[in-house]
């Protein structure tokens, strides 16, 4: 058994008044409820809201719905995932996009989700297809912003190197943008998830016939306000535990660092390197150098001309070490 550290000590202690103060306010809850202090309708005691909780969930009722919900989010956010990292790299990497494009994308982001919903209504009618379009909507922009913003910070000396070196602009696209931008790219992802899911729940109270969102309405015309507000841990719980793993994704890839990040996101480089047209990069290539080597060493040797750290020493042994050409020979033999 580990011993408990200071920070380990302080968490505990936090937790356990988190707790405290739970319990205390339910406590109350309970004895107003009870005692008549407040209007058992309109917000019945928590021993009422646990039953019926239980109740639904026997009754497989809650299950359904998160089942439904979830689907909803799901498709949308995938969607909305796909379509924003792909316009967001495109639109950054291509002048012309983004000077065709970037105005309609400004014009449409400013318009909330919700203002969508009575449209998503006439254009798919009732079911699944609003919800889809409404997370969409909700997940894209955050997805997109997050992609075209942190493509443009990625330093120029990394692209230029790529190019220098004989890269091709999908290989750099693959191999140094999007690896560079995962992390950025990943806390838009973590935000258009908890946009997508407060807007299915909003889709889902006028356009749809079942999910979180079509309980609550339902429970609200048949005054079942136990039900109602039981319905809301779950809806609270499920963003909750979707935006822990995202975090604990962002984490991992911040922790890790670049290297991490190149392989999660295209794998390996050196067998991407056998497909570039410079006859001596692909040399190194056959002697195993990764592609993401002379990055970084790219990058170490811009922050040295910063004076922001390392040595110069160390990078002009880093790029003979990864540049050192083969003899003509070879490279013809390799071309």
């Amino acid at each position: 058994m580990r011993p408990l550290t200071r920070r380990g000590v302080v968490r505990a202690l936090a937790s356990a008044a988190n707790l405290s103060t739970l319990a205390c306010v339910l406590v109350l809850w309970q004895i107003a409820s009870t005692n008549g202090w407040l209007n058992r309708l309109i917000l019945p005691p928590p021993s009422r809201i646990a039953r019926a909780w239980w109740q639904s969930l026997e009754q497989g009722q809650l299950l359904d719905d998160v089942a439904a919900s979830l689907y909803r989010v799901g498709i949308g956010f995938l969607i909305a995932s796909v379509i924003g990292i792909a316009l967001g790299v495109v639109m950054s990497t291509v002048p012309l996009l983004r000077r065709q494009l970037g105005w309609i994308v400004g014009v449409l982001r400013p318009i909330p989700p919700i203002a969508w919903i009575p449209l998503a209504i006439l254009w798919f009618g009732i079911g699944d297809h609003p919800a889809f379009f409404i997370v969409f909507v909700a997940a894209f922009f955050p997805i997109f912003t997050g992609t075209y913003l942190s493509i443009g910070e990625v330093r120029a000396i990394q692209v230029n190197t790529a190019r220098s070196l004989g890269a091709t602009r999908p290989l750099v696209i693959l191999d140094v943008l999007l690896p560079a931008a995962l992390p950025t790219i990943l806390v838009g992802l973590r935000t258009g998830l908890g946009v997508a899911w407060m807007s299915v729940i909003a889709a889902e109270l006028v356009g749809a016939r079942s999910g979180l969102g079509y309980r609550v309405q339902l429970d609200q015309v048949l005054l079942r306000t136990d039900s109602l507000i039981a319905v809301k841990p779950a809806i609270a719980t499920i963003e909750k535990i979707a935006a822990a793993e995202l975090r604990r994704l962002i984490d991992s890839v911040e922790s890790r660092g670049y290297e991490v990040a190149t392989i999660a996101v295209v794998g390996p480089a050196d067998r991407k390197l056998e497909r570039i047209g410079n006859p001596h990069i692909r040399a190194h290539a056959a002697e195993g150098v990764l592609f993401r080597q002379v990055i970084e060493t790219a990058a170490r040797a811009h922050r040295v001309s910063e004076g922001s750290g390392g040595s110069c020493a160390g990078v002009r042994s880093d790029w003979r070490r990864l540049l050192r050409a083969r003899t003509a020979p070879k490279v013809s033999q390799t071309r």
